[in-house]
């Protein structure tokens, strides 16, 4: 190869890629060692030849030269006809032939003999080494040209390089050198080793970018003609070692750096760990580093969030675990790698704290968010903490709730109070009336950020308990003292009239019969003109006085009558004359009053309108105390309505007919239902006005209840707390059944309740039944479920429950937390329940239907028909040998509309089943559909039924409701437990003692046909009856 230059030439077997090579090799003259040979020589050259072309000559010759095998070690560089040759050479002879041979070249008048002689070498060495700012060169370079271009890039390398020949091909040669030095320079220490054109590369790199070269360079290859036998590159020292990884609640987010590709695998395999290129290679991880630091992670894997720090041989681990299990096994495991641990309290699900107060103290168990509030607790009265701790996941509302509670704990005297996720639930004692009007007007209020699950609230037990009545001239009475409650404080305060103020207070402790005693000062206290009935703590006594000697007479009679002088009453009243009554004022409101004694005596008082009405009611109430006197203010039509309540009053044993402030009352008690109804018959055409008020009592019913109320409450452990009103104890005993066996019953019998009370209320029981935790509610006006329901599928069981209602679905409040869950597609096999006179079309599962539309489709869905021209499956009374099924009603006391002798033999009750067989092959029973509710059609059918059953009157009759396969199975046994219950209802209506029926659901479970085909489904849809002995 020759390059041409200002006339000359250089021609070289190495080819020369140094800008500056050619003026190093003329400086390098004086160095040869064989010593400097100049000959002269050539052929004459034409005349006509010019110097650059005899120039380009010579350089065309000696490129030829140098490209023989055996020249490849030499350079020639011409200066127009003076050349130079220069190379490293094994033996002499083959530089005295390359000398010959460029002085015969044409042209040539001198050759400069540069040659060197060195030792052969092959392999043919080079080596690079690197410790830190240190650089060592060891091995051969085939002329000081290369040395030179050596030195130009590592200047302050430690040159320890011979001059070799054998080396491989200049070009290649050079690329070694370049590629070795290019590598080194990425290094902070390490080696590489050459043997011709063979490399092995030992070392370290020097930063995270280095090795991030080194590693693009592995990837692109060493250059043509260079072959690596080994590379074997350490990442980058890093100090401090270390990884830190942080959590956010989903995934791990890694940075720092690992020993090597193996490590970070196993940091990337750990759950919720997400690598990346935060996360680099590096040197110099102390021993034990990764087991330690994947110890970290996997624990830090099971908190919420967090961070974990492996720093050196340190380990750090902070973060919130999300329950008090998980919370321990990631202490156990960081104590074993000596970590530094720190975590915020654990999540509790079931987040409360129950405070107890009684003799021995306040105590507190469960959990709160942090220490200052346990550390307020502890300062609350000196109270027990020690079984409280730190928890997470505490409701929103729990500081305003716990506030409130210690308010609440603070007027208790003995009691707990639960903070939990649904609220605050109180009950416990009053320590004293005071406080138990406090409490009251606390629980009863409006608190935005509490919400009251229950209160229950006992007074204060206060001695002595005293009572009284005082009554003044001017027929003003005042109550004091205290009652047993805020409803019994109300009901003496009715029993007395003209009461001006009542400022009893509400307190335990009252004495037996103090009741039947304030009844009796209720009693006596209108014969007193002025006076106290009072109850000391001790005795009763009557002190005052008498207006008439015939006032006189009746307080003692009543005395003794009711043998209260032998009970320990005192009577102390005097008898005063009486003044004259005044004439009333034109412009006083008009009033009258008739009261019925349990003796039957009737007195009047007020005012009348007439004399002659006087004499009219003389004649009607014949024997009547009239005390009225004549005002002319009486109401259009007061007369008549005046006879029609004497009329009533005259059907009850006591009780008074009241006219005041515009208003007509009847209060008292009747002997009999049937007399208190006949009362009210003889009042019907009046009592739709508004100004009309009925509130009779009869002695053979319980007591009627205002507002009629009803709660159950459905803990987390499954038990329902009953309380509120029930008509009767057949109703209370379904109820319990309804409730599971574990209910708490504090219920009270009582009438007064609305109408539809016993549907709704078995209606919401069984929708509180899906509930995980509710409550189920009738504040007197309206009902409401609330609560937390376990699955999406519950809130079908919910509809249907309440779709049983009397009112409804619709007419529920409802409040129900249910969790979040994927949409399921309807699958296409399922095929809705056709219409009753339709063919069938494809639709939501019958179950389904049932849930989400119980009550608006019109068309009649047939349970035990194929169609309604021939039914397929009827009303059936099969032998079938039942699975355990849901049983929806249990057997309570109940009469039969016709009263008849219990069944004797077997003869009967065949015939009753024959007959409810035929029934079967002729109708079918139709619900609407998806709903449990009858369609006009199926009324005859449950006549007929009915009418059958009561020909057995000795038998009892199994209702059971079956359906087919299509939905869920829990939403088709709800279904069925609904319908066989719908049925059980309309027999009771027409007059079938409860307590001969039983209402079961099988659901799906016992098909009489296959479910593949729509007709085999209808056939499985159906209601079946048992006519079974009653043994009972």
């Amino acid at each position: 190869m020759c390059l041409l230059a200002l006339g000359g030439a250089s021609c070289y077997g190495w080819p020369d890629l140094h800008e500056t090579e050619n003026f190093m090799n003329r400086a390098l003259l004086g160095l040869v060692l064989p010593g400097l040979l100049v000959v002269s020589g050539g052929t004459a050259l034409a005349i006509t030849s010019t110097g650059a072309d005899i120039a380009s000559g010579i350089a065309a010759s000696a490129a030829d030269l140098v490209e023989k095998p055996e020249f490849s070690w030499a350079r020639i560089d011409a200066d127009l006809r003076d050349v130079v040759v220069t190379g490293t050479a094994t033996d002499k002879a083959a530089i005295d032939a390359l000398v010959a041979q460029v002085s015969g070249l044409p042209g040539v008048r001198t050759v400069e003999n540069a040659t060197v002689l060195a030792e052969f070498a092959s392999p043919f060495p080079f080596s690079a080494r690197r410790d830190g700012d240190a650089v060592t060169l060891e091995g051969g370079i085939p002329d000081e040209a290369v040395r030179a271009l050596i030195a130009e890039r590592l200047p302050d390398a430690d040159d320890q390089l011979e001059l070799l020949s054998g080396a491989p091909d200049r070009t290649s040669f050079l690329s070694l050198v370049d590629y070795t030095i290019t590598i080194l320079s990425h290094l902070d220490r390490g080696v590489v080793n050459a043997e011709d054109l063979s490399l092995e590369i030992e070392g370290r790199a020097a930063s995270q970018e280095d090795f991030a070269a080194l590693a693009e360079l592995r990837r692109q290859g060493p250059p043509d003609g260079l072959t690596i036998l080994r590379a074997n590159i350490e990442p980058p020292l890093a100090d401090p070692f270390e990884i830190i990884a942080k959590k956010d609640g989903t995934t791990i987010a890694v940075t720092g750096v690992a020993p090597d590709n193996r490590a970070i695998a196993s940091i990337a395999a750990v759950e919720g760990v997400t690598v990346g290129p935060a996360l680099q290679l590096a040197s110099g991880a102390p021993e034990g580093f990764m087991p330690k630091a994947l110890v970290a992670l996997e624990n830090l894997a099971m908190l919420e969030y967090g961070e974990a720090r492996i720093s050196g041989a340190l380990v750090s681990l902070r973060g919130a675990p999300p329950d008090p299990g998980i919370a321990a096994l990631v202490t156990e495991a960081m104590a074993t790698i000596d970590a530094d641990l720190t975590l915020e309290p654990p999540r509790v699900a079931d987040y409360r704290l129950t405070a107890t107060k009684d003799l021995a103290g306040l105590s507190f168990i469960g959990s709160v968010p942090d220490e200052a509030t346990r550390s307020r607790l502890a300062q609350t009265d000196a109270a027990d903490v020690a079984s409280v701790s730190l928890a997470r996941g505490a409701p929103t509302s729990f500081a305003a709730s716990l506030d409130f509670a210690l308010a609440v704990l603070s007027r208790l005297s003995e009691g707990e109070v639960t903070v939990d996720s649904q609220g605050l639930t109180v009950f416990g004692r009053a320590s004293g009336p005071a406080d138990y009007d406090a409490l009251q007007a606390m629980l009863g209020g409006s608190t935005q950020s509490v919400t009251m699950v229950s209160a229950d609230i006992k007074p204060a037990i206060v001695a002595p308990y005293t009572w009284s009545v005082d009554k003044t001239a001017d027929g003003t009475v005042t109550l004091s003292g205290y009652t047993a409650s805020p409803s019994e404080r109300a009901a003496i305060a009715s029993q007395f009239q003209g009461v001006d103020s009542d400022t009893s207070r509400i307190a335990d402790g009252a004495p037996a019969q103090f009741a039947a005693s304030v009844a009796h000062a209720a009693e006596m206290l209108p014969n007193l003109a002025s006076g106290r009935i009072a109850f000391d703590g001790t005795r009763w006594q009557v002190s005052g006085t008498v207006a008439n000697p015939t006032a006189e007479v009746t307080l003692r009679r009543y005395l003794a009558v009711n043998d209260l002088i032998a009970q320990g009453w005192q009577y102390n009243a005097a008898l005063t004359a009486a003044e004259p009554t005044a004439a009333p004022s034109s412009t006083e409101p008009f009033r009258w009053q008739a009261e019925k004694e349990a003796s039957g005596a009737l007195r009047l008082d007020g005012f009348s309108p007439s004399t002659s009405f006087q004499s009219l009611v003389a004649l009607r109430a014949d024997g009547a105390s009239d005390e009225t006197v004549i005002h002319p203010g009486a109401p259009t039509g007061f007369a008549a309505d005046a006879l029609a309540g004497l009329d009533a009053l005259a059907d009850i044993s006591e009780g008074v007919l009241r006219f005041e402030n515009g208003v007509w009352s009847l209060t008292g008690v009747a002997a009999t239902s049937a007399a208190r109804d006949a009362a009210r018959e003889t009042l019907s055409a009046r009592l739709s006005d508004t100004s009309w008020q009925f509130s009779v009592e009869a002695q053979d019913l319980p007591p009627v209840a205002n507002p009629y109320t009803f709660l159950a409450v459905r803990a987390a452990d499954g038990i329902t707390t009953l309380s509120g009103h029930l008509l009767s104890d057949d109703l209370r005993r379904m109820v319990m059944i309804k409730a599971g066996e574990a209910a708490v019953d504090r219920t009270v019998i009582a009438t007064g309740e609305p109408s539809g009370f016993v549907a709704d209320v078995l209606a919401g029981l069984d929708a509180l039944a899906a509930l995980e935790t509710g409550t189920l509610s009738f504040d007197g006006t309206r009902w409401s479920l609330s609560g937390n329901a376990a699955a999406q599928t519950d809130t079908a069981r919910i509809e249907a429950a309440l779709s049983r209602s009397a009112q409804g679905a619709a007419g529920w409040t409802q409040a129900i937390t249910i969790p979040e869950a994927p949409q399921a597609s309807v699958p296409e096999s399922q095929i809705a329940v056709p219409e009753a006179a339709s063919p069938p079309e494809p639709a939501a599962t019958e179950a389904e239907a049932a849930a989400t539309d119980p009550v608006d489709p019109p068309e009649a869905e047939t349970v035990a028909a194929e169609d309604r021209a021939e039914p397929e499956a009827p009303v059936t009374t099969a032998p079938v040998e039942a699975p355990s099924p849901q049983l929806a009603l249990a057997p309570t006391t109940g009469v039969d509309a016709q009263e008849t002798p219990s069944v004797d033999g077997a003869a009967l009750l065949a015939q009753c089943q024959a007959e409810v067989d035929a029934l079967a092959s002729r109708n079918a029973i139709l619900f609407r559909s998806g709903s449990d509710a009858l369609t006009d059609e199926s009324l005859p059918v449950i006549d007929e039924l009915a009418g059958y059953i009561a020909h057995c009157p000795g038998a009892i009759v199994h209702v059971e409701g079956h359906t087919d396969a299509d939905g869920a199975d829990d939403l088709n046994l709800a279904l069925s437990v609904a319908r066989a219950e719908a049925v059980v209802f309309a027999l009771m209506d027409r007059g079938v003692a409860l307590d001969r029926l039983y209402a079961l659901g099988y659901g799906e479970s016992l098909p009489i046909a296959d479910n593949d085909t729509a007709a085999g489904k209808q056939r499985n849809r159906r209601i079946e009856f048992k006519i079974l002995e009653d043994n009972r």
